[in-house]
């Protein structure tokens, strides 16, 4: 296309045109249907059809719906009309609509209007904009027909086109009102929710010009609606509010205020639910009274909780009858009238020309110049008014019916009807100039006019809903004058705010912003404009009435000490919480501030009630953070309290304090009741607590106040407690004089005991313990010279007394004693008058006052027993009959006889000893032994065996074990006692003896040496603290400073050592592995076994014929060989381990492994390639040291070579060479890659073993592949004059590289056909030779080659070849640069692809569609050029005829004449015939690649003839597996034309075949066998020759999936797996894998091989049609898929064809069984295969 094509000529250029022009047609069906998708509101055809009405300025709507008996369930036989109705609404079905009205008949352009879709009403005071309301009726009804004057119209439907006809009525037929009648499509539909119907017509009504509307059913009538408006009044404009719109494009003119009446009568049955619970719904919600929170929470505390209203019995039973009395009276009516406050705002509009003509472009009408705006809410006293106006047994469904009427909820958005627009507020707006949606359920804010006409309609809207709240507040302003003059007051009092305080909630929540659904912008334009259209000046109510916002004040809560100040009433804050936080936001409401405050406190003195008020208030505000410290302190300082009331001050003079007037900076603390009563005097600057009762703590603290604490209160009523203070001037009482006082102050003190402090105890008592303040029997006295009144022992002492309610350790504390001393006990209760004469109290006399008195005896006098020389020792313990002598209670132990045998001290006991009684435990308390401690036991053990007392030894040891338990010795724990020497060792004669931290329990630790515990005394080794077993780090030193010299010896130490492994550590680990402690047995001559150690990681556990030689193997026993695991041994070598011991004795190795075992060593390492180069030091040697095992091919005469390849034969090789076994570096090894080469250079190579896993390993130690080697010189002959073959080979190369190309990854890819077609130019030359030579090497050869590939200077190249090209030549040639990385096997694919024909290679899953159809169309061109040439040879030859008619003539004239006659033609000269030169044109003009169809050599007959040559050489089986032609498989054809069997050189014995075969079938297997695979035994066959080895990659990527139900096993690829493919497989292709698995089952049963050996797989990367791993068969089912599958199903010869493809593939996978490679012995045994069991596949087939 032109870049300055002016396609505006263009369009004019074919407008001129002469061509006929065509109408666009519509679909009509298409256009409705897509119509109705947008109108899929409920009730859209009533509403559109009421809509019409409106506009036909009708006055009442009637709707009739007929009904249709069911034709299954009878009408009942009655005339009660409850069960009438009942079974209607049940059972009948919907016939037709009918929907009338009294308005104006259909105008001729009305008519005209209603058949033509999107042509809307111009008149731009009608609501319809969009011509396609009247369609709404074909969601229900098909054909609807219209009446209206004196003509009908009916609408019918053909085809997918809608009709209509017209029809007059007579004149005793016509009719006032128009008439619709609707036929319902569905007859079976059920009569709608009645309802639901009801609550949209009552809806519909509000803002619609309809005075009624009728709903009937059949005969009955349902809901009756009538609408009763009474007179507008107009109002004036208020002054401060802005009436023009944002854009200046409309502006309010005037307000006209108008109150309506909208009455509903309705049947109960509407309020009937079948099967339903009844349900009180309320006729007022509250949702919007919901308070939200406010700036700091300042509104937070108004916010009500949600509450869950559980149901009450009788609330249940109430609803239970109201459902009942709907049920009974289904006929019956109810009622109720709704009444409703209008403000109508009258608009006049200022379009711009341009904007009008956009407009009405957009809506078919131009805009209005006059329009009007409604705004309908309800008066608080309306909405109240409401519920007195119901009646009837389904008054309860009013509320449902006027649900979308009253604004309780929400208000809505009407156009004519309500949209699901809401405004936002709870008001409704009713805006008919508003231009919705097509579907007229929004408004519309997409298109740009449109958009900005409906946000201007929209500003006209929320400044109406300002002016309406003007008027509001304005009545509500004078009726709150009216209550004042009612009531004589001159400012509100609190009645009268209470009593507008409602009205005035209502019209704050009716104004209250909310979101707006489902456009939220609708909101925001009424909102934006609701308040920027007036001042701040607006008014509010508040405590001192009506008053512009900014002269009042927001307070949290309701301060009498600032009661002067305007400010917002509670309930109001409470219940239009939103409205006053807007006000707020704006601006238009302030906080009350510090400055109005202070101007409040400053202008009069505070009693105690606003005092407490004030403070309750400041401690709020500093909790919460709304004042600060600073704030508060300077308010304190202008706040003046009068304390002087009468009742205040003779409740002060009760307590001695004076009234006064009181500053609150003075006061630094505040009384509480938890510490100081009230009654009790305080300091000057504490806040009594009558002031402070009802102000929480953390308050008084905010002040910087503190509790007054007991200290210095006390320290006040101290310091008035000199013996010169005046009670009566200080006003508190003297408490060294005032006993009562004292016993009160003392009271307070005893109860705060317990919360002071140890410091603040210790000031109490300091500050009263030397005053007299106790009050006894004797008078006040010093704490310390008062007793308890439980003292009497004697009568003459001070007890305390009047101290009820004082606790009695307050007392001790002070010093208040509740014992004698112990000086006074024991000088007047135990002291003797004479020698003679016996003491008053004996001991236990005395043991039991003390028993008495124990809680009270001071700790001094109890630390005095404790040393005091007061208790007898029971001397017959000692064997002494002397007098008892007294002794301190601490060296004694109790008179128990177990303790006698131990000789210990025991106490005298007059009487029976009880070692529970109060006395024993007293004694205890303060020193009494009950039994010897552990360490004292030890010791005496101890001594016993100095002493080699075994008698004294046996006797403290039985008591050590058997009071054990009894004593509570194992509390004592063992540390006291661990280095006391008392146990006795086993082996070890008495009295030696060790501590328990030298001996140990478990006798296997006796290995290692270390001493063992008696053997008596092992069950009781915990008691005595004696382990099991030595600490595991000196076990490892013993054994490593003396390891086992013998293997008993280890096994014991090693199998010990096993036992304790949990306990073995790294550390130990690393100890151990590192030790030389593993004896290793050596053979000697003459001393029989020595012994040598090695450290447990050197050592190998077990037996291994592999390693056994090289590595040192051992066995210690189980438990023993355990614990060397653990440290450091193994089973068998790792890769590094063995890489490390092959690069250090290579040859010792291969002397002990031998060849076979020395390979698969080399695979190991092999395997974990990346483990041994994370090892430099190892790799470099291993790059450098001659460890890798080479072959090199020696004659058999040489003398000097070192060993043959195992098994080889060589009777059957005419070769006299063999492969000698070397050991050589990296650097001296190549990679045999090039075969050719090989073969002559094989005397001077070192090859690499032909394994693919050896090669990659050897290529990662350097080792070069012999391909990059060869230095090859090429030699080119002369070119051929006809080069006619060059661009035959061009074609076919370009041909069959796209083919060979079409599978490879482009990632491998070097150059793709595009490459040759443009930088390869074929020369055809007659010869090519080429001398190749070795890098490295000096040895060289020439041969001929038939193609070679030379690159130019100019970067071209140039594929030279000789007229006979060999395939594998060309295909060697072009595979090096057509492939980043070549394998032998892509050379052999692209031979296969050269000499393989198109129709071949397509049933081998090529994509040659495109290259076949491109020979058809040669063909075609070939074959009607051949009927052209046949048709000009026709014509020569009659010209021919004609001439050798005519010189026969004249020859024979001649003759006659005498004339000789011309000599014959000789050879050179011979004409070509016309067919001769036809076949010559052809070659010339259809060259042609060499095997194509229709190519010039198959249609000679020479071609021919070569052809059925060459195909009866063949054998049947070469022909089919050429057909097979697996990617892998080899072709002996080389040189493209003629095909050749390999040529044996002796024929095998057909039993030696047959027998390789069986073996071939036995060595199959399951793929999951257990069975290691081996190969099979094979008598050696000339015919079979090494090949290449078969690609079994796709083994390595595919994994188990599931079984078919045959049994045969199915893998997948992993990539399929792991994408979560598996699933939707199994799905799709299920019946063809069971179909798959069949056919293979069948040919197992030919081969008679096991089931389980043959599996399928599916890859869709994968060229491979089956492989063979390890005797596994794998066939691939995308192959089957795509050439049997879709034919197998017919049988006959389409399942025989499937059935000889996946023969001939499994004789193919058979045969790998026996050659690994494929070449001439794979193809051998191939088609042994075949012949061998071709019999049995032709029975089966026969099946098929």
């Amino acid at each position: 296309m032109a870049r300055n094509l002016d396609l505006s000529r263009l369009r004019d250029q074919t407008m001129g045109s002469g061509e006929d022009e065509e109408a666009v047609t519509v679909n009509t069906r298409a256009l409705v249907d897509k119509i109705l998708a947008r109108y899929s509101g409920e009730y859209t055809t009533i509403r559109e059809l009421i809509q019409n009405a409106a506009d036909a300025k009708a006055a009442k709507v009637t709707i009739r719906l007929e009904t249709v008996p069911s034709s299954t369930v009878p009408v009942p036989q009655t005339t009660d009309q409850s069960a009438l109705l009942k079974h209607t609404i049940l059972h009948h079905t919907m016939n037709r609509m009918v929907i009338s009205n009294n308005g104006e008949p259909f105008q001729p352009a009305d008519w005209a209007r209603l058949k033509r879709i999107a042509e809307g009403n111009p008149d731009e005071t009608k609501i319809g904009a969009f011509g396609v309301g009247f369609y709404s009726v074909f969601a229900d009804c098909e054909e609807p027909f219209v009446v209206s004057g004196r003509k009908t119209m009916a609408f019918y439907w053909k085809n997918n086109s809608l009709f209509t006809k017209s029809g007059q009525l007579s004149p005793e037929q016509t009719t006032s009102d128009t008439q619709f009648l609707l036929n319902y499509r569905n007859t079976e539909a059920a009569v709608p929710d009645l309802l639901s119907l009801c609550k949209f017509l009552t809806t519909s009504l509000t803002f619609v010009d309809l005075e009624a509307i009728e709903l009937i059913l059949d005969d009955w009538t349902i809901l009756s609606l009538k609408k009763i408006r009474a007179p507008g009044v107009a109002v004036p404009l208020p002054s401060d509010i802005k009436t023009k719109t944002q854009e200046g494009m409309m502006k309010i003119v005037s307000v006209v205020h108008q109150s309506t009446q909208l009455e509903a009568t309705w049947m109960n049955v509407v309020g009937w639910t079948q099967g339903s619970q009844w349900q009180v719904v309320p006729t007022k919600a509250d949702k919007s009274s919901q308070a939200v929170g406010g700036l700091s929470g300042l509104f937070s505390k108004f916010t009500k909780a949600a509450n869950n209203m559980s149901t009450s019995r009788a609330l249940k039973e109430k609803e239970a009858a109201t459902a009942k009395a709907v049920e009974e009276d289904l006929g019956g009516v109810s009622k109720a009238t709704a009444f409703l406050r209008t403000s109508t705002v009258n608009v006049q509009t200022y379009v711009k020309p341009q904007f009008a003509r956009d407009l009405e472009r957009a809506t078919k009408k131009p805009p209005p110049k006059h329009t009007r705006i409604e705004i309908l809410t309800s008066s608080y006293d309306e909405a109240s008014a409401f519920a007195a106006t119901l009646s009837g047994a389904a008054q309860h469904k009013a509320g449902d019916l006027f649900e979308s009427v009253l604004t309780s909820k929400s208000g809505r958005v009407f156009i004519g009807f309500p949209t699901k627009q809401t405004t936002g507020l709870l008001c409704h707006i009713s805006a008919p100039s508003v231009i919705p949606t097509v579907e007229r359920e929004a408004i519309d804010l997409n298109a740009e006019s449109v958009r900005t006409w409906n946000q201007e309609m929209l500003r006209v809207a929320g400044i109406a809903c300002r002016i309406s709240y003007a008027g509001d507040m304005a009545d509500l302003k004078k009726d709150l004058a009216r209550k004042m003059t009612a009531s004589g007051n001159k400012t509100p009092s609190k009645e009268d705010l209470d009593a507008i305080v409602p009205a005035a909630t209502h019209i704050f929540q009716q104004f209250t912003a909310q979101d707006t659904t489902p456009e939220a912008r609708v909101g925001k334009i009424i909102q934006d404009a609701f308040w920027s259209c007036g001042s701040a000046s607006m008014e509010i109510l508040s405590t001192k009435g009506i008053l512009p916002c900014l002269n009042v004040r927001i307070l949290k809560e309701k301060l009498t000490f600032l009661d002067s100040i305007p400010s917002i009433p509670e309930k109001i804050t409470q219940d239009a919480n939103e409205f006053i936080y807007k006000l707020y936001t704006l601006g238009y409401l302030q906080e009350l501030t510090v400055r109005d405050m202070q101007k409040e406190l400053e202008s009069r003195a505070l009693d105690e009630s606003q005092l407490s008020e004030f403070l309750k208030w400041a401690g709020k505000g500093l909790q919460s953070d709304e004042l600060d410290a600073e704030v508060v302190h300077r308010l304190f300082g202008s706040a003046v309290v009068n304390l002087g009331s009468q009742s205040e001050s003779e409740k002060a003079s009760k307590s001695g304090s004076k009234s006064r007037i009181l500053t609150l900076d003075q006061i630094e603390t505040f009384q509480g009741l938890n510490k100081i009563p009230a009654h009790m005097p305080v300091p000057p600057t504490t806040m009594p607590f009558r002031l402070v009762s009802n102000i929480p703590r953390q308050h008084l603290e905010s002040f910087g106040w503190t509790d007054l604490n007991v200290v210095p209160w006390l320290r006040f009523i101290v310091s008035n407690a000199s013996p010169t203070s005046k009670p009566e001037e200080t006003g508190v009482p003297n408490m060294c004089f005032d006993s009562d006082f004292a016993s009160q102050v003392l009271v307070v003190l005893s109860k705060q005991w317990d919360t002071l402090s140890q410091s603040s105890k210790g000031t109490v008592v300091e500050m009263l313990s030397s005053m007299p303040v106790i009050p006894t029997k004797r008078g006040l006295k010093r704490p310390s010279e008062a007793y308890f009144t439980s003292v009497k022992i004697f009568d003459d002492l001070p007890t305390v007394t009047a101290l009820q309610g004082t606790k009695e350790k307050f007392l001790v504390a002070l010093g208040v004693r509740k014992t004698i001393e112990i000086n006074v006990v024991f000088d007047r209760l135990l002291a003797k008058s004479s020698p003679t004469e016996e003491a008053k109290w004996s001991f236990a006399d005395l043991i039991k006052y003390f028993v008495s008195v124990r809680d009270d005896i001071p700790k001094a006098d109890l630390e005095k027993l404790k040393t005091a020389p007061i208790c007898p020792v029971d001397e017959q313990s000692e064997g002494d009959n002397a007098k008892p002598r007294l002794v301190p209670v601490t060296e004694l132990y109790q008179p128990e006889p177990d303790l006698k045998y131990l000789r210990l001290p025991l106490l005298k006991w007059e009487g029976l000893w009880r070692e529970n009684s109060q006395e024993a435990r007293f004694l205890k308390s303060i020193g009494l032994k009950p039994y010897p401690s552990v360490a004292e036991l030890a010791v005496m053990m101890q001594k016993a065996g100095m002493a080699k007392d075994s008698r004294q030894y046996t006797v403290v040891l039985s008591y050590f074990v058997h009071k054990h338990h009894q004593n509570g010795y194992a509390r004592a724990g063992t540390a006291h006692f661990a280095n006391t020497p008392f146990l006795k060792m086993e082996g070890v004669a008495f009295p030696n003896m060790a501590s328990p931290v030298n001996v140990y329990a478990n006798p296997r630790s006796a290995v290692l040496g270390f001493s063992l515990l008696e053997a008596s005394l092992r069950p009781h080794a915990d008691k005595f603290g004696v382990v099991q077993d030595p600490e595991l780090r000196l076990c490892a030193q013993r054994v490593i400073n003396q390891p086992p010299r013998s293997r008993k010896a280890g096994e014991e130490v090693f199998g010990y050592l096993a036992t304790r492994l949990p306990q073995i550590d790294e550390t130990l680990v690393r100890q151990f592995s590192e030790a030389a402690i593993v004896p290793i047995t050596m053979r000697t001559d003459e001393k029989g076994l020595a012994y040598r150690w090695m450290t447990p990681k050197t050592c190998f556990l077990g037996e291994s014929e592999t390693y056994g030689e090289i590595f040192d193997y051992v066995t210690f026993g189980d438990e023993g060989n355990l614990f060397l695991l653990r440290v450091g041994s193994k089973s068998e070598p790792n890769s590094l381990e063995l890489a490390k011991m092959l690069v250090d004795s290579p040859a010792k190795i291969l002397g002990i492994l031998k060849e076979k075992k020395y390979l698969d060593l080399l695979r190991k390492l092999s395997e974990n390639l990346q483990t041994l180069k994370a090892d430099n030091e190892l790799w470099r040697s291993m790059r450098s040291k001659p460890f890798l095992l080479a072959y090199r091919t020696v004659n058999e005469s040489a003398n000097n070579q070192k060993h043959l390849l195992d098994g080889s034969d060589d009777d059957d090789d005419d070769d006299k060479s063999v492969l000698e076994v070397l050991l050589q570096t990296a650097g001296r090894v190549v990679i045999s890659d090039s075969i050719r080469e090989y073969q002559h250079f094989r005397e001077q190579l070192c090859i690499a073993p032909p394994d693919d896993a050896l090669e990659a390993f050897y290529a990662s130690l350097g080792v070069p592949l012999l391909s990059s080697l060869i230095v090859a010189e090429p030699r080119i002959g002369n070119p051929i004059r006809d080069n006619a073959g060059a661009d035959k080979w061009t074609k076919q190369i370009l041909e069959r590289v796209r083919l060979f190309l079409f599978d490879y990854n482009k990632d491998n890819i070097h150059h793709d056909a595009r490459w040759i077609e443009k930088s390869v130019t074929v020369v055809m030359v007659d010869s090519v030779s080429t001398r190749i030579s070795l890098k490295g090497y000096q040895a060289a050869y020439s041969e001929k080659r038939t193609a070679f590939m030379a690159k130019e200077p100019s970067r071209s190249y140039k594929l030279y070849l000789t007229s006979k090209p060999n395939l594998y030549d060309v295909s060697g040639q072009l595979v090096p640069y057509l492939l980043k990385r070549p394998k032998k096997t892509d050379v052999m694919a692209l031979e296969m692809i050269f000499f393989s024909d198109l129709r071949g290679l397509r049933e081998k899953g090529y994509n040659v569609n495109r290259i076949l159809k491109q020979k058809e169309t040669e063909a075609r061109l070939a074959e009607e050029y051949r009927q052209k040439q046949h048709e000009e040879e026709r014509r020569q030859r009659e010209q021919e005829t004609s001439s050798v008619r005519d010189q026969t003539k004249r020859a024979l004239e001649a003759t006659t004449n005498g004339e000789s006659p011309p000599p014959p033609y000789d050879d050179g000269a011979i004409p070509s015939t016309p067919s001769d030169r036809v076949k010559k044109s052809k070659a010339a003009a259809m060259p042609n690649m060499p095997g194509a169809f229709g190519s010039p050599e198959a249609d000679t007959p020479e071609s021919l003839k070569a052809i059925a040559k060459q195909q009866k050489s063949q054998s049947f089986l070469s022909r089919i597996g050429n057909q097979l032609g697996n990617q892998l498989g080899y072709n002996p054809n080389t040189n493209g034309s003629t095909i050749k069997a390999p040529q044996p050189q002796g024929v095998t014995n057909t039993g030696d075949i047959n027998r390789n075969l069986a073996s071939a079938i036995q060595a199959c297997r399951s793929h999951d066998s257990n069975t290691v695979f081996s190969q099979p035994t094979t008598k050696q066959v000339q015919e079979a020759n090494n090949g290449s080895y078969c690609d079994t990659t796709p083994g390595q990527n595919i994994a188990f999936f599931t079984n078919t139900s045959s049994g045969v096993k199915v893998y997948l690829a992993n990539h399929i797996l792991e994408m979560g493919g598996a699933n939707s497989f199994a799905t799709n292709e299920l019946p063809g894998l069971e179909r798959f698995a069949a056919l293979l089952r069948d040919l197992v049963s030919v081969f008679e091989l096991s089931p389980s050996s043959v599996h399928i797989f599916f890859d869709d990367d994968s060229r491979c049609i089956a492989f063979n791993m390890s005797g596994a068969l794998f066939c691939n089912y995308q192959y089957f898929k795509q050439l049997h599958l879709p034919t197998i199903g017919m049988g006959g010869e389409q399942a025989v064809e499937a059935l000889s493809y996946w023969w001939i593939t499994l004789c193919h996978e058979l045969a790998h069984n026996i050659e690994r490679t494929h070449g001439p012995g794979h193809s051998f045994y191939t088609e042994s295969f075949a012949s061998t069991y071709f019999t049995r596949l032709m029975g089966k087939a026969a099946q098929y």
